[in-house]
């Protein structure tokens, strides 16, 4: 595991009903976000669970697990300030909520002045969709124990790169030390996933 900054690749892939629901609202804006109606949860069921298994449930910021984790419906542009992409898929991730609400929060991360298009706008951070993650900077195994959790930067003078790695805190000791006990908490799974007779165990239920 080498990407903790996730390169994405896939969109969501909604049912025709929340493609159409989603259409009708134009133009966006980000007060439709908070309707609670029937068609706009059936909306945010599927976006979270595409969103979940695109991502292979992990933040798309820190790479962490987000089982049993608070996951947001996350805006790379926040929707306050440019509403018009409230719905814009690529505008939309799933990630932990303490990159979200404490680290990113609704910092304006498009370079000003801002496009109508959204692929037409400069960002001030990588962008999980249309960067190259790994042409910015990789994860490397400092301690020779097979653990690649320290950032390198490719080029230390690639402002958005520096930028998204403050932002992140990802050259962080303790994200570091979250990395590792998140691989360590990978190959359990993969082993009860192998080994019926070991997932029984550590599933006991009282």
């Amino acid at each position: 595991m080498t990407n903790w900054y996730l390169n994405l690749n896939e969109l969501t892939k909604l049912s025709l009903v929340s493609v159409k629901y989603i259409s009708s609202l134009k133009p966006h804006n980000d007060k439709q976000w908070k309707l609670t109606n029937k068609s706009m949860k059936l909306y945010k069921k599927e976006l979270l669970e595409c969103m979940l298994t695109n991502q292979n449930h992990r933040c798309a910021y820190c790479g962490l697990s987000l089982r049993m984790n608070l996951v947001d419906r996350e805006h790379f542009a926040s929707k306050a300030k440019y509403k018009r992409f409230t719905f814009e898929p690529l505008n939309l991730i799933a990630s932990c909520a303490y990159c979200n609400r404490i680290l990113k929060r609704t910092k304006d991360i498009i370079l000003l002045p801002a496009k109508a298009g959204y692929q037409d706008n400069t960002f001030k951070i990588l962008h999980p969709y249309l960067d190259d993650i790994d042409q910015y900077f990789t994860f490397e195994d400092y301690a020779g124990d097979g653990y690649p959790i320290a950032i390198r930067l490719i080029n230390d003078q690639d402002v958005r790169a520096v930028n998204t790695i403050k932002m992140f805190e990802l050259a962080s000791a303790e994200l570091a030390i979250k990395r590792a006990g998140f691989i360590k908490e990978e190959e359990v799974r993969e082993k009860m996933e192998n080994d019926p007779f070991i997932g029984k165990i550590l599933s006991y239920k009282l």
